[in-house]
Protein backbone atom coordinates (compact mmCIF):
# COMPACT_ATOMS: atom_id res chain seq x y z
CA UNK A 1 0.00 0.00 0.00
CA UNK A 2 1.26 3.23 -0.73
CA UNK A 3 1.92 5.45 2.23
CA UNK A 4 1.53 9.29 1.84
CA UNK A 5 4.59 11.13 2.71
CA UNK A 6 3.59 14.24 4.63
CA UNK A 7 6.86 15.58 5.77
CA UNK A 8 7.71 19.57 4.19
CA UNK A 9 10.67 20.40 2.43
CA UNK A 10 12.04 23.61 2.93
CA UNK A 11 12.36 23.60 -0.78
CA UNK A 12 8.72 23.65 -1.60
CA UNK A 13 7.99 27.43 -2.01
CA UNK A 14 10.99 27.54 -3.99
CA UNK A 15 10.05 25.06 -6.04
CA UNK A 16 6.36 26.19 -6.84
CA UNK A 17 7.15 29.85 -7.29
CA UNK A 18 10.11 29.19 -9.37
CA UNK A 19 7.96 26.71 -11.72
CA UNK A 20 4.74 29.08 -11.74
CA UNK A 21 7.41 31.80 -12.43
CA UNK A 22 8.78 30.38 -15.05
CA UNK A 23 5.03 29.11 -15.87
CA UNK A 24 3.48 32.17 -15.95
CA UNK A 25 6.41 33.78 -18.30
CA UNK A 26 5.25 30.84 -21.04
CA UNK A 27 1.77 32.16 -20.44
CA UNK A 28 2.74 35.85 -21.10
CA UNK A 29 4.58 34.54 -24.59
CA UNK A 30 1.81 32.88 -25.20
CA UNK A 31 -0.54 36.08 -25.30
CA UNK A 32 1.87 37.83 -27.24
CA UNK A 33 2.63 35.55 -29.86
CA UNK A 34 -1.47 34.90 -30.63
CA UNK A 35 -1.98 38.59 -29.97
CA UNK A 36 0.51 39.34 -32.95
CA UNK A 37 -0.74 36.18 -34.99
CA UNK A 38 -4.39 36.88 -34.98
CA UNK A 39 -6.69 39.55 -35.90
CA UNK A 40 -8.41 41.39 -33.15
CA UNK A 41 -11.49 39.31 -34.74
CA UNK A 42 -9.79 35.83 -34.41
CA UNK A 43 -8.52 36.87 -30.55
CA UNK A 44 -12.18 37.85 -30.03
CA UNK A 45 -13.59 34.78 -31.49
CA UNK A 46 -10.73 32.67 -29.25
CA UNK A 47 -11.97 34.45 -26.01
CA UNK A 48 -15.91 33.91 -26.79
CA UNK A 49 -15.02 30.16 -27.52
CA UNK A 50 -13.32 29.54 -24.44
CA UNK A 51 -16.07 31.11 -22.75
CA UNK A 52 -18.27 28.99 -23.52
CA UNK A 53 -16.33 25.69 -23.07
CA UNK A 54 -15.70 27.37 -19.92
CA UNK A 55 -19.60 26.92 -19.14
CA UNK A 56 -19.26 23.44 -19.60
CA UNK A 57 -16.10 23.01 -17.03
CA UNK A 58 -18.63 25.00 -14.87
CA UNK A 59 -21.65 22.58 -15.02
CA UNK A 60 -19.50 19.57 -14.78
CA UNK A 61 -15.77 19.50 -14.30
CA UNK A 62 -15.71 22.01 -11.45
CA UNK A 63 -18.14 20.53 -9.18
CA UNK A 64 -17.05 16.98 -9.27
CA UNK A 65 -13.72 17.85 -9.61
CA UNK A 66 -13.59 19.83 -6.39
CA UNK A 67 -15.30 16.31 -4.67
CA UNK A 68 -11.67 14.65 -5.95
CA UNK A 69 -9.54 16.67 -4.82
CA UNK A 70 -10.92 16.88 -1.12
CA UNK A 71 -11.12 12.98 -1.53
CA UNK A 72 -7.97 12.35 -3.39
CA UNK A 73 -5.79 11.81 0.13
CA UNK A 74 -7.93 9.15 1.02
CA UNK A 75 -8.13 7.48 -2.20
CA UNK A 76 -4.15 7.48 -2.33
CA UNK A 77 -4.20 5.87 1.00
CA UNK A 78 -6.56 3.28 0.63
CA UNK A 79 -5.45 2.49 -3.03
CA UNK A 80 -8.47 3.08 -4.68
CA UNK A 81 -7.81 6.40 -6.21
CA UNK A 82 -7.48 4.46 -9.67
CA UNK A 83 -11.13 3.22 -10.02
CA UNK A 84 -12.62 6.50 -8.40
CA UNK A 85 -10.55 8.30 -11.46
CA UNK A 86 -11.74 6.10 -14.36
CA UNK A 87 -15.21 6.52 -13.02
CA UNK A 88 -14.98 10.00 -13.55
CA UNK A 89 -13.15 9.85 -16.68
CA UNK A 90 -15.76 7.80 -17.97
CA UNK A 91 -18.48 9.43 -17.15
CA UNK A 92 -16.62 12.94 -18.92
CA UNK A 93 -16.16 10.83 -21.53
CA UNK A 94 -20.11 10.21 -22.36
CA UNK A 95 -20.97 14.01 -21.88
CA UNK A 96 -18.80 15.07 -24.06
CA UNK A 97 -19.08 12.65 -26.99
CA UNK A 98 -23.14 12.98 -26.29
CA UNK A 99 -22.54 17.37 -26.32
CA UNK A 100 -20.54 16.82 -29.25
CA UNK A 101 -23.09 14.30 -31.46
CA UNK A 102 -25.75 17.48 -30.82
CA UNK A 103 -23.49 20.86 -31.33
CA UNK A 104 -22.50 18.85 -34.60
CA UNK A 105 -25.89 19.80 -36.01
CA UNK A 106 -25.34 23.56 -35.49
CA UNK A 107 -21.85 24.29 -35.19
CA UNK A 108 -18.88 24.04 -37.65
CA UNK A 109 -17.68 20.43 -37.44
CA UNK A 110 -14.07 20.97 -37.03
CA UNK A 111 -14.71 23.47 -34.25
CA UNK A 112 -16.91 21.20 -32.50
CA UNK A 113 -13.73 18.22 -32.71
CA UNK A 114 -11.57 20.83 -31.26
CA UNK A 115 -14.11 21.75 -28.45
CA UNK A 116 -14.34 18.40 -27.52
CA UNK A 117 -10.40 17.95 -27.23
CA UNK A 118 -9.58 20.57 -25.53
CA UNK A 119 -12.65 19.96 -22.67
CA UNK A 120 -11.34 16.12 -22.40
CA UNK A 121 -7.42 17.45 -22.51
CA UNK A 122 -8.66 19.99 -19.86
CA UNK A 123 -10.16 17.56 -17.50
CA UNK A 124 -7.34 14.56 -17.83
CA UNK A 125 -4.79 16.77 -17.44
CA UNK A 126 -5.98 19.13 -14.61
CA UNK A 127 -7.09 16.22 -12.58
CA UNK A 128 -3.91 13.90 -13.13
CA UNK A 129 -1.18 16.23 -12.82
CA UNK A 130 -2.38 18.17 -9.28
CA UNK A 131 -2.53 14.58 -7.67
CA UNK A 132 1.37 14.79 -8.18
CA UNK A 133 1.19 18.08 -6.14
CA UNK A 134 -0.95 16.25 -3.12
CA UNK A 135 1.75 13.80 -2.44
CA UNK A 136 3.91 16.56 -2.37
CA UNK A 137 6.20 15.08 -5.66
CA UNK A 138 6.63 19.40 -6.00
CA UNK A 139 9.48 18.88 -8.65
CA UNK A 140 7.51 16.31 -10.97
CA UNK A 141 4.27 18.54 -10.62
CA UNK A 142 6.26 21.56 -11.40
CA UNK A 143 7.72 19.77 -14.30
CA UNK A 144 4.53 18.54 -16.06
CA UNK A 145 3.01 22.00 -15.67
CA UNK A 146 5.56 23.72 -17.30
CA UNK A 147 6.34 20.97 -20.06
CA UNK A 148 2.18 21.07 -20.98
CA UNK A 149 2.42 24.69 -21.39
CA UNK A 150 5.60 25.16 -23.53
CA UNK A 151 4.38 22.08 -25.99
CA UNK A 152 1.12 23.87 -26.08
CA UNK A 153 2.49 27.19 -27.42
CA UNK A 154 4.97 25.72 -29.94
CA UNK A 155 1.99 23.43 -31.20
CA UNK A 156 -0.70 26.08 -31.45
CA UNK A 157 2.31 27.83 -33.16
CA UNK A 158 2.77 25.26 -35.88
CA UNK A 159 -1.27 25.33 -36.16
CA UNK A 160 -1.45 28.55 -36.75
CA UNK A 161 1.61 29.27 -39.02
CA UNK A 162 1.42 26.09 -40.79
CA UNK A 163 -2.40 25.95 -41.06
CA UNK A 164 -4.75 28.97 -40.59
CA UNK A 165 -4.37 31.77 -38.61
CA UNK A 166 -7.86 31.24 -36.71
CA UNK A 167 -8.89 30.67 -32.97
CA UNK A 168 -9.64 26.95 -33.59
CA UNK A 169 -5.77 26.46 -34.41
CA UNK A 170 -4.69 27.86 -31.98
CA UNK A 171 -7.00 25.90 -28.95
CA UNK A 172 -5.96 22.57 -30.83
CA UNK A 173 -2.73 22.99 -29.90
CA UNK A 174 -3.82 23.49 -26.27
CA UNK A 175 -5.66 20.68 -26.17
CA UNK A 176 -3.59 18.47 -28.08
CA UNK A 177 -1.13 19.17 -25.20
CA UNK A 178 -2.88 18.91 -22.22
CA UNK A 179 -4.38 15.26 -23.08
CA UNK A 180 -0.32 13.94 -24.07
CA UNK A 181 0.65 14.76 -21.02
CA UNK A 182 -2.22 13.69 -18.80
CA UNK A 183 -1.72 10.41 -20.57
CA UNK A 184 2.02 10.66 -19.72
CA UNK A 185 0.88 11.26 -15.97
CA UNK A 186 -0.77 8.05 -15.87
CA UNK A 187 2.65 5.61 -16.12
CA UNK A 188 4.02 8.50 -13.59
CA UNK A 189 1.62 7.99 -11.04
CA UNK A 190 1.39 4.22 -10.87
CA UNK A 191 5.31 3.66 -10.69
CA UNK A 192 5.09 6.58 -7.63
CA UNK A 193 2.53 4.59 -6.21
CA UNK A 194 3.89 1.43 -6.81
CA UNK A 195 0.92 -0.09 -8.51
CA UNK A 196 -0.06 -1.95 -11.71
CA UNK A 197 -2.77 -0.46 -14.29
CA UNK A 198 -6.13 -1.01 -13.41
CA UNK A 199 -8.05 2.19 -14.86
CA UNK A 200 -11.28 0.23 -14.70
CA UNK A 201 -14.75 2.00 -13.39
CA UNK A 202 -15.91 0.72 -10.44
CA UNK A 203 -19.53 -0.30 -9.68
CA UNK A 204 -21.02 3.24 -8.66
CA UNK A 205 -23.53 2.43 -5.41
CA UNK A 206 -26.47 4.62 -4.56
CA UNK A 207 -24.96 6.75 -1.64
CA UNK A 208 -21.90 7.39 -2.76
CA UNK A 209 -24.04 9.25 -6.10
CA UNK A 210 -25.70 10.97 -2.75
CA UNK A 211 -22.37 11.91 -1.67
CA UNK A 212 -21.10 13.21 -4.71
CA UNK A 213 -24.39 15.32 -5.30
CA UNK A 214 -24.58 16.95 -1.35
CA UNK A 215 -21.38 18.31 -2.36
CA UNK A 216 -21.24 19.03 -6.17
CA UNK A 217 -25.08 20.60 -6.34
CA UNK A 218 -24.33 23.49 -4.35
CA UNK A 219 -21.04 23.98 -6.10
CA UNK A 220 -22.67 23.15 -9.78
CA UNK A 221 -24.82 26.48 -8.88
CA UNK A 222 -21.85 28.60 -7.55
CA UNK A 223 -19.63 27.87 -10.80
CA UNK A 224 -22.10 28.92 -12.71
CA UNK A 225 -22.60 31.83 -10.96
CA UNK A 226 -18.68 32.67 -11.22
CA UNK A 227 -19.25 31.75 -14.72
CA UNK A 228 -21.64 34.44 -14.74
CA UNK A 229 -19.82 36.80 -13.64
CA UNK A 230 -16.04 36.41 -15.30
CA UNK A 231 -17.72 35.28 -19.24
CA UNK A 232 -21.07 36.78 -20.04
CA UNK A 233 -19.56 40.26 -20.58
CA UNK A 234 -17.33 38.40 -23.27
CA UNK A 235 -20.59 36.48 -25.44
CA UNK A 236 -22.93 39.64 -24.58
CA UNK A 237 -19.95 41.83 -25.89
CA UNK A 238 -18.98 39.98 -28.63
CA UNK A 239 -22.16 39.61 -30.41
CA UNK A 240 -23.43 43.23 -29.20
CA UNK A 241 -20.14 45.00 -29.59
CA UNK A 242 -18.10 42.63 -31.68
CA UNK A 243 -15.63 40.34 -31.74
CA UNK A 244 -12.74 42.90 -32.89
CA UNK A 245 -13.79 45.71 -30.29
CA UNK A 246 -13.72 43.71 -27.17
CA UNK A 247 -10.21 42.02 -28.02
CA UNK A 248 -8.47 44.49 -25.98
CA UNK A 249 -10.58 43.22 -23.05
CA UNK A 250 -10.04 39.75 -23.48
CA UNK A 251 -6.44 40.02 -24.05
CA UNK A 252 -6.37 41.70 -20.85
CA UNK A 253 -7.58 39.74 -18.88
CA UNK A 254 -6.01 36.73 -20.32
CA UNK A 255 -3.15 38.49 -19.60
CA UNK A 256 -4.04 39.25 -15.89
CA UNK A 257 -5.26 36.17 -15.05
CA UNK A 258 -2.48 34.07 -16.72
CA UNK A 259 -0.14 35.89 -14.27
CA UNK A 260 -2.20 36.23 -11.07
CA UNK A 261 -3.89 33.14 -11.58
CA UNK A 262 -0.58 31.65 -11.33
CA UNK A 263 0.20 33.36 -8.92
CA UNK A 264 -2.64 32.09 -6.50
CA UNK A 265 -2.62 28.37 -7.96
CA UNK A 266 0.86 28.37 -6.50
CA UNK A 267 0.20 29.93 -3.58
CA UNK A 268 -2.83 27.23 -2.71
CA UNK A 269 -0.89 24.33 -3.72
CA UNK A 270 2.16 25.35 -1.29
CA UNK A 271 -0.39 25.84 1.68
CA UNK A 272 -3.12 23.73 1.16
CA UNK A 273 -1.82 20.06 1.87
CA UNK A 274 -0.82 21.68 4.92
CA UNK A 275 -4.69 22.91 5.84
CA UNK A 276 -5.85 19.42 4.59
CA UNK A 277 -3.49 17.55 6.99
CA UNK A 278 -4.59 19.52 9.84
CA UNK A 279 -7.94 19.45 9.13
CA UNK A 280 -7.72 15.36 8.93
CA UNK A 281 -5.61 15.29 12.23
CA UNK A 282 -8.68 17.15 13.98
CA UNK A 283 -12.34 16.38 14.16
CA UNK A 284 -12.40 19.78 16.65
CA UNK A 285 -14.28 22.74 14.88
CA UNK A 286 -12.35 25.61 16.00
CA UNK A 287 -9.14 24.12 15.73
CA UNK A 288 -10.43 23.53 12.18
CA UNK A 289 -11.41 26.90 12.06
CA UNK A 290 -8.08 28.14 13.57
CA UNK A 291 -6.42 25.70 10.79
CA UNK A 292 -8.46 28.00 8.10
CA UNK A 293 -7.49 31.24 9.43
CA UNK A 294 -3.45 30.42 9.01
CA UNK A 295 -4.36 28.84 5.64
CA UNK A 296 -6.19 32.56 4.74
CA UNK A 297 -3.92 34.46 6.47
CA UNK A 298 -0.89 33.35 4.56
CA UNK A 299 -2.37 33.26 1.16
CA UNK A 300 -4.37 36.77 0.87
CA UNK A 301 -1.02 38.28 2.12
CA UNK A 302 1.48 36.49 -0.38
CA UNK A 303 -1.67 37.19 -3.07
CA UNK A 304 -1.71 40.95 -1.94
CA UNK A 305 1.85 41.40 -2.18
CA UNK A 306 2.24 39.75 -5.88
CA UNK A 307 -0.65 42.01 -6.98
CA UNK A 308 1.46 45.05 -5.84
CA UNK A 309 4.62 43.69 -7.42
CA UNK A 310 2.39 43.03 -10.65
CA UNK A 311 1.29 46.67 -10.99
CA UNK A 312 3.82 48.19 -10.56
CA UNK A 313 5.78 46.21 -13.38
CA UNK A 314 2.16 46.48 -15.41
CA UNK A 315 4.01 48.60 -18.33
CA UNK A 316 7.08 46.65 -18.87
CA UNK A 317 4.28 42.85 -18.75
CA UNK A 318 2.02 44.72 -21.55
CA UNK A 319 4.98 45.86 -23.38
CA UNK A 320 6.25 42.31 -23.63
CA UNK A 321 3.18 40.26 -23.41
CA UNK A 322 0.71 41.90 -26.05
CA UNK A 323 1.14 43.13 -29.53
CA UNK A 324 2.50 46.96 -29.81
CA UNK A 325 -1.44 48.03 -31.03
CA UNK A 326 -2.23 47.17 -27.58
CA UNK A 327 0.27 48.93 -25.22
CA UNK A 328 -1.47 51.93 -24.74
CA UNK A 329 -3.78 49.52 -22.70
CA UNK A 330 -1.85 49.51 -19.53
CA UNK A 331 -4.58 50.63 -17.10
CA UNK A 332 -7.00 47.90 -18.35
CA UNK A 333 -4.31 45.40 -17.62
CA UNK A 334 -4.03 46.79 -13.92
CA UNK A 335 -8.00 47.20 -13.52
CA UNK A 336 -7.95 43.34 -14.18
CA UNK A 337 -5.54 42.63 -11.94
CA UNK A 338 -8.16 43.88 -9.18
CA UNK A 339 -10.41 41.68 -10.66
CA UNK A 340 -8.58 38.48 -10.52
CA UNK A 341 -7.46 39.71 -6.82
CA UNK A 342 -10.93 40.04 -5.68
CA UNK A 343 -11.92 36.71 -7.87
CA UNK A 344 -8.86 34.81 -6.11
CA UNK A 345 -9.84 35.97 -2.59
CA UNK A 346 -13.64 34.95 -2.78
CA UNK A 347 -12.11 31.87 -4.30
CA UNK A 348 -9.30 31.61 -0.93
CA UNK A 349 -12.73 31.87 1.46
CA UNK A 350 -14.76 29.58 -0.41
CA UNK A 351 -11.78 26.91 0.21
CA UNK A 352 -13.34 26.27 4.25
CA UNK A 353 -16.60 25.53 3.01
CA UNK A 354 -14.91 22.88 0.82
CA UNK A 355 -13.20 21.56 3.78
CA UNK A 356 -15.87 20.78 5.64
CA UNK A 357 -18.13 19.45 3.12
CA UNK A 358 -21.06 22.21 3.08
CA UNK A 359 -20.88 23.56 -0.36
CA UNK A 360 -24.42 25.03 0.27
CA UNK A 361 -23.01 28.28 1.98
CA UNK A 362 -21.72 29.74 -0.78
CA UNK A 363 -24.46 29.49 -2.53
CA UNK A 364 -25.91 32.80 -1.51
CA UNK A 365 -23.25 34.74 -2.05
CA UNK A 366 -22.34 33.68 -5.99
CA UNK A 367 -26.30 33.96 -6.34
CA UNK A 368 -25.96 37.79 -5.59
CA UNK A 369 -22.85 38.34 -7.07
CA UNK A 370 -24.05 36.91 -10.63
CA UNK A 371 -27.06 38.82 -10.31
CA UNK A 372 -25.83 41.94 -9.69
CA UNK A 373 -22.98 41.36 -12.36
CA UNK A 374 -25.68 40.89 -14.98
CA UNK A 375 -27.57 43.82 -14.02
CA UNK A 376 -24.03 45.72 -14.45
CA UNK A 377 -22.55 44.04 -17.47
CA UNK A 378 -26.03 44.93 -19.45
CA UNK A 379 -25.36 48.78 -18.35
CA UNK A 380 -22.14 48.80 -19.04
CA UNK A 381 -22.58 46.98 -22.67
CA UNK A 382 -25.04 49.70 -23.53
CA UNK A 383 -22.94 52.43 -22.45
CA UNK A 384 -20.34 54.82 -24.81
CA UNK A 385 -17.76 53.80 -21.80
CA UNK A 386 -18.02 50.43 -21.82
CA UNK A 387 -14.43 49.52 -21.85
CA UNK A 388 -14.21 51.20 -18.34
CA UNK A 389 -17.61 50.17 -16.70
CA UNK A 390 -17.34 46.22 -17.50
CA UNK A 391 -14.36 45.60 -15.67
CA UNK A 392 -14.86 48.04 -13.13
CA UNK A 393 -18.35 45.72 -12.96
CA UNK A 394 -16.82 42.63 -12.04
CA UNK A 395 -14.86 44.09 -9.26
CA UNK A 396 -18.27 45.28 -7.94
CA UNK A 397 -20.20 42.38 -8.31
CA UNK A 398 -17.10 39.68 -6.48
CA UNK A 399 -16.81 42.16 -4.10
CA UNK A 400 -20.45 41.69 -2.88
CA UNK A 401 -20.19 37.56 -3.58
CA UNK A 402 -17.29 38.06 -0.91
CA UNK A 403 -19.17 40.49 1.40
CA UNK A 404 -22.63 38.21 1.09
CA UNK A 405 -20.07 34.77 1.74
CA UNK A 406 -18.30 35.80 4.32
CA UNK A 407 -21.65 36.50 6.01
CA UNK A 408 -22.58 33.03 5.24
CA UNK A 409 -19.95 31.79 6.60
CA UNK A 410 -20.27 33.69 10.27
CA UNK A 411 -23.61 32.49 10.19
CA UNK A 412 -22.83 28.72 10.20
CA UNK A 413 -19.85 28.71 11.75
CA UNK A 414 -19.50 31.60 14.31
CA UNK A 415 -16.45 34.31 14.33
CA UNK A 416 -13.87 32.66 12.33
CA UNK A 417 -11.67 36.23 13.10
CA UNK A 418 -11.10 36.81 9.54
CA UNK A 419 -11.41 40.44 10.21
CA UNK A 420 -8.21 41.70 11.36
CA UNK A 421 -6.19 39.73 8.30
CA UNK A 422 -9.21 41.45 5.83
CA UNK A 423 -8.38 44.83 7.23
CA UNK A 424 -4.38 44.34 7.17
CA UNK A 425 -4.92 43.66 3.14
CA UNK A 426 -7.88 46.56 2.47
CA UNK A 427 -4.09 48.59 4.18
CA UNK A 428 -1.89 46.83 2.58
CA UNK A 429 -4.02 47.54 -1.17
CA UNK A 430 -4.56 51.40 0.12
CA UNK A 431 -0.82 51.59 -0.20
CA UNK A 432 -0.26 50.32 -3.12
CA UNK A 433 -3.39 52.31 -4.82
CA UNK A 434 -1.36 55.75 -3.13
CA UNK A 435 2.14 54.42 -5.16
CA UNK A 436 -0.32 53.60 -8.09
CA UNK A 437 -1.37 56.70 -8.42
CA UNK A 438 1.63 58.43 -7.54
CA UNK A 439 3.06 56.10 -10.36
CA UNK A 440 0.71 57.26 -13.49
CA UNK A 441 0.58 61.21 -11.98
CA UNK A 442 4.84 61.23 -12.37
CA UNK A 443 5.33 58.44 -14.90
CA UNK A 444 2.98 58.37 -17.19
CA UNK A 445 4.63 60.16 -20.06
CA UNK A 446 7.50 56.88 -20.24
CA UNK A 447 4.93 54.19 -20.56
Amino acid sequence: MFKLNFSKSSMDFFVIFSGRFFNGLLLIAATRIYSTLLTDNEIGRLGVILSSLFFFTSLVFFPIGSFINQNILFWLKNNIWQKHLASYFFFISIIVLFGSILLNFYVDSFLVLVAAIYLLGLCFNQTLIPILNAMLYRKVFVSLTFLTTLFYIFLSYQFVTFGSPKAEFWLLGQSVSNIFFALFTIPALLFLTKQSFDFTPRAIKVNQIKNVLNFALPLLITSLAGWLILNLYKIIGGYVIGYEEIAVLILCSVLSTGIFGAIESATIQLYHADFLQALLKSKNLDNRKTAFKKFFQKVMVTLTFFLGVIILFAPIIIKVGLDQRFHEYVWLFIVFLFVDYFRNLNHVLSQFAFAEFKTKVLITGNIVGAFSSVIFIVFSITSDNWIVYIPVSLILAYFLNILFQYRQLKINYGSISLLPTINNIIFILLMFLILIVNYFIFFRESL
